[in-house]
């Protein structure tokens, strides 16, 4: 017999079931007994889409990607604040007091030539030092002028006598080469004490490649006296587009120094007339 249930039951009142005990006859499913084609339900299964979106929210993992990415903004937030900028440039800064030395050698630095114009000042027995390098393809060609004759017109015009400065002869292609020329000048001098004059954020890598080239008692006799420039400083460096560049290269030039420690020999250079003399052999001769 068909029965109809109430809408209490899931089902719609013209919905009929068959019970289970009947075959051709529809029936009214007993009390307790579950109707053929409904799912079971479980007490653990959640009844609604709120509970099931609570549930996973409290059994969800920590990612470890939000705190990698809290952690990033810690850094810059450090890195971009007054703590963090004045940190960065003076990691870049080597500054030595050393009250007892009789000579200067001049490397770089904003005002080098009035410091060290100044030095000499007020120490007229001690001797201003300058390595000479191998002379660059633009010297050779007179497009630009030797710095070492420019250092000489700045100090004289500033009172530095000629015989108080002393050019180094070295040679060599970068500034590893040139300390080597000035352990052997120091080998000669070896009561000399040497004041390095250099820029401020160079002074790292010159104590470093200084450290690296000569002997741990010649080291020991210089010190380095970082110049500040008129510009920018370790503090402010960021304020400028010429700090934070001038920042940058600095470090570059410390990585290079401490990834490559031997001295670079550059490529020989080649002779213009030469080359040009070779193409034209070649050209006559395929004629």
């Amino acid at each position: 017999m068909c029965v109809s249930r109430s809408v209490a039951t899931g089902f719609s009142s013209s919905e009929t079931y068959v019970g289970r005990g009947h075959t051709g006859a529809a029936s009214t499913p007993s009390d307790g007994e579950r109707p053929v084609g409904l799912p079971e339900r479980t007490a653990e299964q959640p009844r609604s889409s709120t509970s099931r979106r609570d549930a996973r929210l409290v059994h969800r993992p920590i990612r470890w990607r939000w705190l990698i990415a809290l952690l990033l903004i810690g850094f810059f937030a450090w890195l971009f604040s007054p703590l963090g900028l004045h940190r960065v440039g003076a990691l870049l800064v080597v500054d030595e007091e050393d009250s007892d030395f009789d000579c200067v050698l001049i490397l770089g630095g904003d005002r080098r030539y009035e410091e060290a114009a100044n030095l000499y000042a007020a120490h007229p027995e001690i001797k201003i030092l300058s390595m000479r390098s191998r002379p660059t393809r633009i010297v050779r060609l007179g497009i630009i002028e030797d710095p070492e004759v420019v250092m000489c017109r700045e100090l004289e015009e500033l009172g530095v006598t000629r015989g108080a400065i002393e050019i180094i002869e070295s040679g060599a292609p970068n500034r590893q080469g040139a300390f080597s020329a000035l352990s052997g000048w120091m080998r000669k001098h070896p009561e000399s004490r040497i004041r390095v004059l250099c820029d401020r954020f160079a002074s790292r890598r010159v104590r470093y490649v200084l450290d690296s080239v000569l002997d741990r008692q010649e080291a020991e006799r210089i010190a380095i006296s970082a110049l500040e420039d008129r510009r920018f400083s370790e503090v402010d460096w960021l304020k400028s587009r010429k700090g934070a560049k001038r920042l940058a290269f600095a470090y570059l030039r410390l990585a290079h120094s401490w990834c490559w420690s031997e001295p670079y020999e550059p490529p020989p250079e080649w002779d213009v007339a030469k080359y040009e003399g070779s193409l034209r052999s070649k050209f006559v001769v395929s004629r």
